[in-house]
């Protein structure tokens, strides 16, 4: 008896351990990052095994996304290897991540200024595009996505600064407006949120809702 206990508590122990590393909300997902083991790409690896033996799908999203995050040519090499329907899977959802990244997450940088209040249209259309260039020279990082900042908050760090210095108007010329920010900062949180919501769907897994409840 008292080994059955041990061993259930061991497993309730490494659910919650891998469901903190590995959440369902994206606000959770840098925190506790520090949990894995340093420089293993192949934790995520075995925490897809893991979730799959112990019947813990709701960590499968996140544990998927960061084998996402792994270049192809390294994914392949890597031990344990992924079955290979979880290998088209991650490889399949890192393209579908890419696009998203473009066509929803940056989406504001690419549409036409339309914010009434911009102070500075031409000003801030340089901006944009200056990000925009900055993004495209590192196309791989795109599947990345969730796991470094927005776009906007180099923006928003560099208005910050120069509001605090005695030199503000030396950055003017460096920086989108404030209406324009606050624009920016509004949108690509909602469509992080939106890209995060879709993220069980990019590896072919059910929705959050559905795992949440096998979870249970």
């Amino acid at each position: 008896m008292p080994t059955k206990y041990l061993a259930q508590q061991l497993r309730s122990d490494v659910i919650k351990h891998l469901t903190m590393i590995y959440p369902s909300k994206m606000n959770e997902l840098q925190t506790y990052r520090y949990l894995r083991i340093p420089n293993s790409d192949s934790h995520s690896l075995r925490a897809i095994a893991m979730a799959r033996d112990h019947d813990v799908p709701i960590i499968l999203p996140a544990a998927f996304y960061f084998a996402s995050a792994i270049a192809p040519s390294q994914l392949v090499g890597l031990h344990p290897k992924p079955r290979p329907d979880d290998l088209a899977a991650i490889l399949a959802g890192r393209e579908k991540i890419t696009r998203a990244a473009y066509r929803t997450a940056w989406s504001w940088l690419f549409k036409r200024l339309t914010v009434d209040t911009c102070y500075n249209t031409r000003l801030c259309e340089e901006r944009r595009l200056s990000m925009i260039q900055n993004i495209s020279l590192s196309p791989e990082d795109a599947p990345r996505l969730f796991l470094r900042g927005m776009p906007h908050e180099d923006e928003e760090d560099r208005r910050e600064d120069s509001e605090s210095s005695d030199s503000d108007s030396e950055y003017e010329e460096e920086r989108v407006c404030r209406p324009c920010l606050e624009d920016w900062i509004f949108s690509e949180r909602k469509n992080y949120k939106k890209v995060w919501n879709n993220l069980p769907l990019y590896f072919k897994l059910p929705k959050w809702e559905v795992l949440l409840k096998d979870s249970e």
